[in-house]
């Protein structure tokens, strides 16, 4: 089976999906859980993006952040899972916002320069389709969410060849005056066959076998 490119060796294993729920964690803080995280494995990459911005204009900003990868490997079939977190503070005492701009795009990971992946989740108890996370006077808002996983990643379709390149692109628009972390997280994975599949492979071998014998 073919690999992608392997990063250096590091705490990927640790890394948990499904950060929903957790609150009152520090916007540091939640740029910290993927700022550790590197590695993979010999059938999958992992592209990580952590930052921390604080928008010190008056008014409010957008910001787009990437990382890459290239393909040293190739692999004819591929899945992909991933998610973020963000925490937004207000730090000016009129409130915090962190939204989806004005092209709806929030998350996205790319083969090249096709996007194979866009995530924009729409927060609970809001309206209007697009993302957009709010916080309190001196207050702050977290949340998180994943697509797929490394036990059922969603199918690319395609091929990953050598030389192609990933990435991850993040990119969003803050209140201003205020804080906000970010934190994301894009695999690309080998996908094996399903047991199904796996089956009538074996038992088409077996009929070629029992053809050439006779």
């Amino acid at each position: 089976m073919g690999r992608l490119a392997r990063r250096s060796p590091g705490t990927g294993r640790n890394w948990k999906m499904g950060w929903e729920g957790r609150k009152g964690m520090s916007a540091l803080g939640v740029a910290a859980i993927v700022a550790a995280v590197s590695g993979g494995t010999a059938d999958a990459t992992l592209l990580s993006l952590s930052k921390v911005v604080t928008n010190t204009t008056a008014s409010a900003k957008d910001y787009a952040f990437e990382v890459s990868i290239t393909v040293t490997d190739a692999m004819q079939s591929a899945g992909i899972y991933g998610g973020f977190a963000v925490a937004v503070s207000d730090f000016n005492r009129n409130g915090a916002s962190i939204a989806s701009t004005n092209e709806g795009m929030l998350y996205s990971g790319w083969i090249n320069a096709d996007m194979v992946k866009s995530f924009v989740p729409q927060v609970p108890g809001t309206t209007g389709g697009g993302f957009s996370l709010l916080a309190g006077s001196f207050g702050q808002a977290t949340f998180a969410q994943d697509f797929s996983s490394s036990a059922l990643p969603q199918a690319l379709g395609r091929d990953v060849e050598v030389n192609d390149i990933l990435k991850l692109k993040f990119q969003f628009r803050l209140s201003a005056g205020d804080q906000a972390a970010i934190s994301a997280r894009f695999d690309v994975v080998a996908v094996p066959a399903s047991p199904a599949v796996a089956v009538l492979a074996g038992v088409a071998l077996c009929r070629r076998r029992r053809t050439n014998k006779s």
